[in-house]
């Protein structure tokens, strides 16, 4: 019974991670193809332009893969896995929603480019975090399971 609880929480905790890499790397090439569409538009463009067009392509990058896995996550715990994955989730949203202009709050383009960006730290750090609790519960979960049911 162990094996198959095991194998449930690897598989669950391996999309969750494939989520958040599949994430980081579409944010990841959004400069890049932001520069590319202004300049195949054939229209000068300024440093603003270009960070608004990158934060627009950011906002388009779906978190759905990352919530839908979240939830696997979720029923496949044990806590402190489900609390490391929360977190990552709220990073991640963060960073996401963050890149949408916030008509509530009245900031330039670049005071928002700044914002999401220096909040890519924090999705380094969730990743890590969640990482780290999954490895831990995969790697001693089993042996802790069996000690609390003897």
């Amino acid at each position: 019974m162990d094996a198959v609880i095991r194998e449930h929480q690897r598989a669950a905790y391996g999309a969750f991670l494939s989520a958040l890499d599949d994430y980081e790397r579409a944010v990841h090439n959004t400069e890049d193809r932001a520069e590319e569409q202004l300049i195949a538009a054939g229209t000068p463009f300024t440093n603003e332009e270009l960070t608004e067009r990158t934060l627009e392509l950011m906002a388009a990058i779906s978190i759905d893969d990352i919530l839908r896995t979240a939830t696997l996550v979720e029923l496949q715990g044990p806590v402190t896995v489900s609390d490391a994955a929360d977190e990552a989730v709220v990073a991640f949203a963060d960073h996401h929603y963050g890149a949408r202009p916030n008509w509530r709050v009245q900031e330039t383009v670049s005071q928002r480019a700044q914002r999401v960006f220096s909040g890519e730290a924090k999705l380094n750090r969730a990743r890590r975090a969640f990482t780290t609790a999954a490895r831990a519960e995969l790697n001693h979960g089993s042996s802790r399971r069996q000690r609390e049911q003897a």
